[in-house]
């Protein structure tokens, strides 16, 4: 990534942020962030038009982008930050110089990447209107269901989709600081995932859910909420996710506080599941500058959420274990706002070479 492309990004971010606040502003006389009104496809399964009537334009969180940090310097607030961001001055492989060190200074930026949603009914595709019969799969859970030890408890799917923004909007910044493509991909759905629904299985896949799974790991977890709700998420404890509950089974099933922490526990649960399996990466901090690598375990600070149904937060997004008191609860909509759908922004940071 050249000097001027980094200009050019950093002034189309400010062009997207100046139409957002126009259209926030239009939207501020017809009460803001209301219903979001959608046609069913059955069986309790809703269609949000997410993509087939633009709303994921609309509705994004534009000004979730920031803070932009180039060189060590930030343009906002550092609680929306990683605590461990990279120094503002690195050194990388160049391309143009055959792999010869290069300096730089890094750029960093919040980047929405994938969409998650969390359904009550298997084949259940909310965020594309679709809903499919998944035959002998459908018997794998459903709503409410027991478990392997006989407790009834939550339980969803969920799936993980590429978001195509950087292509849609042709992004300065989309062939850099990322390590994905920009096609419109279904990456992962959990009705195939054999260790989804059951416990005992995921226990054997990921052994180290045995040493968190006793009272002194789970009330630690409360100092984790209270750090996410107030600043940012403690990354050293990985084996919680704050106010939303534990991360271990990494299943689908919860403990039912209520229809949003089941919502957004199971969708956190997808990421940590595809981060084990070395399918997702790091893409911040000094050991990603120069090109993102894998990350076992959930890097908490490297995302931020945003409901985009069944209410979507236009002007703000959440780190991973909030509290859902006053920024979620509230947009649950019994019957027709129980399958939720989510765009999840990753902080991504590169090194932009000074030739």
């Amino acid at each position: 990534m050249s000097m001027p492309s980094l200009v050019r990004a950093s002034v189309l971010v400010l062009l997207m942020l100046a139409v957002s606040n126009h259209a926030m502003a239009q939207d501020a006389g017809g009460g803001g962030e209301g219903d979001d009104s959608s046609e069913g496809l059955g069986d309790g399964c809703p269609d949000p038009e997410v993509f087939t009537s633009g709303k994921f334009l609309k509705d994004l969180c534009w000004s979730c982008m920031m803070p932009i940090r180039i060189a060590g310097a930030s343009s906002g607030k550092a609680s929306k930050l990683p605590g461990d961001t990279a120094n503002g001055v690195c050194v990388c492989p160049s391309a143009s110089l055959m792999g010869m060190p290069t300096p730089g200074v890094t750029y960093g930026m919040w980047k929405p990447t994938h969409f998650v949603e969390s359904v009550r009914t298997p084949g259940c595709f909310p965020a594309i209107g679709q809903k499919t019969d998944m035959g002998s799969l459908a018997q794998a859970g459903q709503g409410r269901t027991s478990d392997d030890y006989g407790s009834e408890r939550a339980f969803r799917s969920t799936h993980l989709y590429q978001f195509p923004v950087g292509a849609v909007l042709d992004m300065a910044t989309s062939s850099a600081c990322s390590d994905s493509s920009y096609d419109l991909d279904l990456l992962m759905m959990t009705e195939i995932d054999p260790t989804y629904n059951n416990d005992q299985l995921s226990a054997v896949i990921n052994p180290e859910s045995h040493l968190f799974n006793n009272q002194i790991a789970i009330a630690a977890c409360m100092v984790d909420a209270a750090a996410a709700s107030a600043f940012r998420p403690i990354r050293e404890m990985f084996w919680c996710f704050g106010a939303w509950g534990n991360t271990y089974q990494l299943t689908g099933f919860s403990e039912g506080q209520s229809a949003v922490v089941d919502a957004s526990v199971s969708s956190a649960r997808l990421i940590a599941i595809q981060h084990k399996r070395f399918l997702m990466n790091r893409t911040y901090g000094n050991s990603a500058v120069c090109a993102a690598h894998p990350e076992p375990m959930y890097p908490k600070q490297q995302y931020r959420w945003q409901v985009m149904h069944p209410v979507p937060q236009k002007n703000d997004n959440d780190w991973t274990g909030s509290s859902t008191l006053l920024s979620r609860e509230w947009r649950h909509r019994p019957i027709t706002g129980e399958d939720w759908v989510q765009v999840l922004f990753r902080y991504e940071e590169c090194c932009v070479q000074i030739p």
